[in-house]
Protein backbone atom coordinates (compact mmCIF):
# COMPACT_ATOMS: atom_id res chain seq x y z
CA UNK A 1 0.00 0.00 0.00
CA UNK A 2 2.64 2.60 0.64
CA UNK A 3 4.54 2.21 -2.63
CA UNK A 4 0.88 2.44 -4.35
CA UNK A 5 0.93 5.70 -2.04
CA UNK A 6 4.00 6.94 -3.04
CA UNK A 7 2.93 6.26 -7.08
CA UNK A 8 0.10 8.55 -6.89
CA UNK A 9 1.63 11.53 -4.58
CA UNK A 10 4.04 11.57 -7.55
CA UNK A 11 2.16 11.46 -10.36
CA UNK A 12 -0.41 13.93 -8.86
CA UNK A 13 3.10 16.28 -8.00
CA UNK A 14 4.13 15.66 -12.16
CA UNK A 15 0.67 16.51 -13.37
CA UNK A 16 0.56 19.93 -11.18
CA UNK A 17 4.05 20.73 -12.54
CA UNK A 18 3.37 20.03 -16.31
CA UNK A 19 0.37 22.41 -15.57
CA UNK A 20 2.69 24.93 -13.98
CA UNK A 21 5.20 24.64 -16.56
CA UNK A 22 3.15 24.60 -19.70
CA UNK A 23 2.49 28.05 -19.76
CA UNK A 24 6.18 29.14 -18.63
CA UNK A 25 7.54 26.68 -21.44
CA UNK A 26 5.43 28.53 -24.32
CA UNK A 27 6.25 32.36 -22.72
CA UNK A 28 9.75 31.31 -22.91
CA UNK A 29 9.93 29.96 -26.56
CA UNK A 30 8.21 32.97 -27.70
CA UNK A 31 10.14 35.40 -25.74
CA UNK A 32 13.62 33.47 -27.31
CA UNK A 33 12.20 33.16 -31.08
CA UNK A 34 9.19 35.60 -31.53
CA UNK A 35 7.31 33.16 -32.20
CA UNK A 36 3.85 32.40 -30.76
CA UNK A 37 3.29 28.83 -30.89
CA UNK A 38 -0.43 28.79 -30.03
CA UNK A 39 -1.11 31.66 -32.85
CA UNK A 40 1.36 29.05 -35.19
CA UNK A 41 -0.90 26.33 -34.66
CA UNK A 42 -3.88 28.18 -35.08
CA UNK A 43 -2.81 29.16 -38.80
CA UNK A 44 -1.71 25.83 -39.42
CA UNK A 45 -5.29 24.62 -38.75
CA UNK A 46 -6.68 27.15 -40.51
CA UNK A 47 -8.20 26.35 -43.92
CA UNK A 48 -9.74 28.32 -47.06
CA UNK A 49 -11.93 31.14 -46.35
CA UNK A 50 -13.82 29.76 -49.35
CA UNK A 51 -14.81 26.51 -47.33
CA UNK A 52 -17.72 27.51 -44.40
CA UNK A 53 -17.51 26.94 -40.95
CA UNK A 54 -19.44 23.86 -39.50
CA UNK A 55 -20.73 24.00 -36.20
CA UNK A 56 -23.73 21.97 -34.51
CA UNK A 57 -25.78 25.29 -35.02
CA UNK A 58 -24.24 26.14 -38.69
CA UNK A 59 -25.05 22.79 -40.23
CA UNK A 60 -29.02 23.32 -39.02
CA UNK A 61 -28.76 26.65 -40.58
CA UNK A 62 -26.69 25.75 -44.21
CA UNK A 63 -27.00 22.77 -44.61
CA UNK A 64 -30.70 21.51 -43.19
CA UNK A 65 -31.96 24.63 -44.05
CA UNK A 66 -30.68 24.77 -47.33
CA UNK A 67 -32.12 23.73 -50.67
CA UNK A 68 -32.81 19.81 -51.79
CA UNK A 69 -30.41 20.50 -54.32
CA UNK A 70 -27.72 21.64 -52.61
CA UNK A 71 -24.41 18.84 -52.16
CA UNK A 72 -21.79 19.82 -49.31
CA UNK A 73 -18.34 18.22 -48.73
CA UNK A 74 -17.37 18.75 -45.65
CA UNK A 75 -13.63 18.33 -44.09
CA UNK A 76 -13.48 17.39 -40.78
CA UNK A 77 -10.45 17.10 -38.80
CA UNK A 78 -8.77 17.74 -35.37
CA UNK A 79 -6.21 19.49 -34.13
CA UNK A 80 -3.71 16.83 -34.67
CA UNK A 81 -0.29 17.85 -36.57
CA UNK A 82 1.06 15.71 -38.91
CA UNK A 83 2.27 15.54 -42.57
CA UNK A 84 -0.85 13.93 -43.91
CA UNK A 85 -3.02 16.19 -41.83
CA UNK A 86 -1.32 19.06 -43.51
CA UNK A 87 -1.13 18.01 -46.85
CA UNK A 88 -5.25 16.85 -46.90
CA UNK A 89 -5.62 20.48 -45.37
CA UNK A 90 -3.55 22.09 -48.45
CA UNK A 91 -5.26 19.90 -51.22
CA UNK A 92 -8.88 21.00 -49.55
CA UNK A 93 -8.07 24.43 -49.88
CA UNK A 94 -6.56 24.23 -53.56
CA UNK A 95 -10.04 22.52 -54.59
CA UNK A 96 -11.75 25.73 -52.44
CA UNK A 97 -9.76 27.62 -54.61
CA UNK A 98 -10.42 26.03 -57.71
CA UNK A 99 -14.32 26.09 -56.85
CA UNK A 100 -14.94 29.78 -55.36
CA UNK A 101 -11.78 31.76 -56.89
CA UNK A 102 -11.66 34.78 -58.18
CA UNK A 103 -13.73 33.38 -61.02
CA UNK A 104 -16.71 33.26 -59.08
CA UNK A 105 -18.91 29.76 -58.00
CA UNK A 106 -18.73 27.51 -60.61
CA UNK A 107 -21.52 25.65 -59.34
CA UNK A 108 -23.89 27.43 -57.43
CA UNK A 109 -25.26 24.17 -55.50
CA UNK A 110 -21.99 22.84 -54.60
CA UNK A 111 -20.80 23.72 -51.44
CA UNK A 112 -17.66 23.27 -49.10
CA UNK A 113 -17.47 23.18 -45.75
CA UNK A 114 -14.77 22.38 -42.42
CA UNK A 115 -15.54 21.57 -39.29
CA UNK A 116 -13.46 20.81 -36.37
CA UNK A 117 -13.94 17.72 -34.40
CA UNK A 118 -14.09 19.64 -31.20
CA UNK A 119 -16.99 22.07 -32.29
CA UNK A 120 -19.77 19.47 -33.42
CA UNK A 121 -20.48 17.46 -30.15
CA UNK A 122 -24.10 16.86 -31.53
CA UNK A 123 -23.12 15.90 -34.76
CA UNK A 124 -20.60 13.51 -33.97
CA UNK A 125 -22.57 12.43 -31.00
CA UNK A 126 -25.80 11.69 -33.41
CA UNK A 127 -23.29 9.98 -36.14
CA UNK A 128 -21.77 7.78 -33.60
CA UNK A 129 -18.23 9.90 -35.39
CA UNK A 130 -15.47 8.42 -33.56
CA UNK A 131 -12.36 8.96 -35.92
CA UNK A 132 -10.86 11.91 -37.86
CA UNK A 133 -10.01 13.26 -40.17
CA UNK A 134 -12.90 12.38 -42.61
CA UNK A 135 -15.06 13.15 -45.64
CA UNK A 136 -18.79 13.92 -45.70
CA UNK A 137 -21.02 14.71 -48.15
CA UNK A 138 -24.40 15.31 -47.63
CA UNK A 139 -27.44 15.75 -49.82
CA UNK A 140 -31.10 16.27 -49.28
CA UNK A 141 -30.47 18.92 -46.65
CA UNK A 142 -28.46 16.61 -44.48
CA UNK A 143 -30.41 13.83 -44.69
CA UNK A 144 -28.55 11.48 -47.03
CA UNK A 145 -25.31 11.32 -45.58
CA UNK A 146 -22.06 9.16 -47.21
CA UNK A 147 -18.80 9.29 -45.14
CA UNK A 148 -15.30 8.64 -46.68
CA UNK A 149 -12.29 7.99 -44.76
CA UNK A 150 -9.01 10.31 -46.37
CA UNK A 151 -6.65 7.03 -46.21
CA UNK A 152 -8.77 5.55 -48.97
CA UNK A 153 -8.52 8.42 -51.27
CA UNK A 154 -5.32 9.86 -52.40
CA UNK A 155 -5.51 13.54 -50.92
CA UNK A 156 -5.28 15.68 -53.68
CA UNK A 157 -7.24 18.74 -55.56
CA UNK A 158 -8.12 16.61 -58.55
CA UNK A 159 -9.41 13.51 -56.88
CA UNK A 160 -12.22 16.26 -54.75
CA UNK A 161 -13.21 17.30 -57.87
CA UNK A 162 -13.53 14.14 -59.40
CA UNK A 163 -15.49 12.98 -55.82
CA UNK A 164 -17.88 15.79 -56.39
CA UNK A 165 -18.37 15.38 -59.60
CA UNK A 166 -19.94 12.16 -59.15
CA UNK A 167 -17.51 9.10 -58.03
CA UNK A 168 -19.59 9.99 -54.68
CA UNK A 169 -22.67 7.94 -56.03
CA UNK A 170 -20.01 4.88 -55.47
CA UNK A 171 -20.01 5.26 -52.01
CA UNK A 172 -22.67 3.46 -50.19
CA UNK A 173 -25.00 6.24 -47.94
CA UNK A 174 -25.72 5.94 -44.18
CA UNK A 175 -28.45 3.50 -43.61
CA UNK A 176 -29.50 1.23 -41.14
CA UNK A 177 -31.66 1.04 -37.56
CA UNK A 178 -29.27 4.40 -35.88
CA UNK A 179 -29.32 6.59 -39.34
CA UNK A 180 -31.80 9.13 -39.60
CA UNK A 181 -34.38 7.03 -41.58
CA UNK A 182 -33.80 4.09 -39.69
CA UNK A 183 -35.86 2.15 -36.52
CA UNK A 184 -33.94 3.40 -34.14
CA UNK A 185 -33.76 7.13 -34.87
CA UNK A 186 -35.89 8.25 -32.31
CA UNK A 187 -33.94 6.51 -29.53
CA UNK A 188 -30.95 7.91 -31.46
CA UNK A 189 -31.87 11.59 -30.99
CA UNK A 190 -33.19 11.27 -27.19
CA UNK A 191 -29.45 9.81 -26.39
CA UNK A 192 -27.37 12.54 -28.27
CA UNK A 193 -29.87 14.70 -26.47
CA UNK A 194 -29.15 13.13 -22.50
CA UNK A 195 -25.51 12.73 -23.36
CA UNK A 196 -24.97 16.68 -24.92
CA UNK A 197 -27.11 17.48 -21.56
CA UNK A 198 -24.67 15.21 -19.23
CA UNK A 199 -21.64 16.61 -21.09
CA UNK A 200 -22.78 20.26 -20.66
CA UNK A 201 -22.93 19.73 -17.00
CA UNK A 202 -19.62 18.00 -16.90
CA UNK A 203 -17.99 20.68 -18.67
CA UNK A 204 -18.46 23.03 -15.44
CA UNK A 205 -16.15 20.34 -13.33
CA UNK A 206 -12.48 21.71 -13.68
CA UNK A 207 -9.80 18.94 -15.18
CA UNK A 208 -7.61 19.35 -11.92
CA UNK A 209 -11.24 18.40 -9.70
CA UNK A 210 -11.65 15.17 -12.15
CA UNK A 211 -7.95 14.02 -11.73
CA UNK A 212 -8.11 14.24 -7.96
CA UNK A 213 -11.34 12.83 -7.88
CA UNK A 214 -10.31 10.05 -10.14
CA UNK A 215 -7.08 9.61 -8.06
CA UNK A 216 -8.75 9.47 -4.80
CA UNK A 217 -11.12 6.64 -6.49
CA UNK A 218 -8.40 4.87 -7.33
CA UNK A 219 -6.59 4.89 -4.21
CA UNK A 220 -9.87 3.49 -2.34
CA UNK A 221 -10.48 0.81 -4.99
CA UNK A 222 -7.32 -0.29 -4.06
CA UNK A 223 -7.77 -0.16 -0.34
CA UNK A 224 -11.03 -2.21 -0.81
CA UNK A 225 -9.38 -4.42 -2.66
CA UNK A 226 -7.03 -5.21 -0.20
CA UNK A 227 -8.61 -4.97 2.53
CA UNK A 228 -8.58 -8.78 3.96
CA UNK A 229 -4.80 -9.34 3.47
CA UNK A 230 -4.52 -8.84 7.17
CA UNK A 231 -6.75 -11.57 7.89
CA UNK A 232 -5.26 -13.35 5.51
CA UNK A 233 -1.95 -13.18 6.64
CA UNK A 234 -3.06 -13.77 10.15
CA UNK A 235 -4.67 -16.56 9.18
CA UNK A 236 -1.54 -18.15 7.31
CA UNK A 237 0.23 -17.29 9.82
CA UNK A 238 -1.85 -19.51 12.51
CA UNK A 239 -2.48 -22.49 10.28
CA UNK A 240 1.65 -22.48 10.00
CA UNK A 241 1.87 -22.54 13.81
CA UNK A 242 -0.69 -25.06 13.77
CA UNK A 243 0.94 -27.35 11.39
CA UNK A 244 4.29 -26.56 12.83
CA UNK A 245 2.51 -28.46 15.94
CA UNK A 246 1.26 -31.20 14.88
CA UNK A 247 4.61 -32.06 12.64
CA UNK A 248 6.93 -31.81 15.72
CA UNK A 249 4.33 -32.92 18.69
CA UNK A 250 6.96 -35.15 20.11
CA UNK A 251 10.06 -32.61 20.08
CA UNK A 252 10.74 -30.39 22.50
CA UNK A 253 11.32 -26.73 21.88
CA UNK A 254 15.43 -26.28 21.25
CA UNK A 255 16.19 -30.22 21.52
CA UNK A 256 17.55 -29.68 17.69
CA UNK A 257 15.30 -32.64 17.11
CA UNK A 258 16.03 -35.11 19.75
CA UNK A 259 12.94 -36.15 21.21
CA UNK A 260 12.65 -36.91 25.12
CA UNK A 261 11.99 -40.43 25.18
CA UNK A 262 15.54 -41.06 23.23
CA UNK A 263 16.99 -38.42 26.08
CA UNK A 264 15.62 -39.83 28.82
CA UNK A 265 16.90 -43.21 27.51
CA UNK A 266 19.79 -42.22 27.04
CA UNK A 267 20.37 -40.65 30.79
CA UNK A 268 19.09 -44.30 32.22
CA UNK A 269 22.27 -45.40 30.36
Amino acid sequence: MFVHHVIYTSLSIWSLASIACAGIVEDVVTSITGVNMTQRIEEQNQLSEHAMLITDERWKDLIEGGSDRDLWLVLITSGKQDDFDKLLKESFNELAEELCGEEGKQDENVHLGRADYSQIKELSTRWLLFQVPVYVIAEAKGRVLRFVSPYTLTPSSTNLRKLLEGQYRQVEPWHGRLSYDGEYATYMDMYTRISLYLHTKLDLVPGLVWYIGIASLSSSLLKWMHKDDKKRMAQRGRVGRVGSRADGKDLKPGAEGVSTRTRSKTRAE
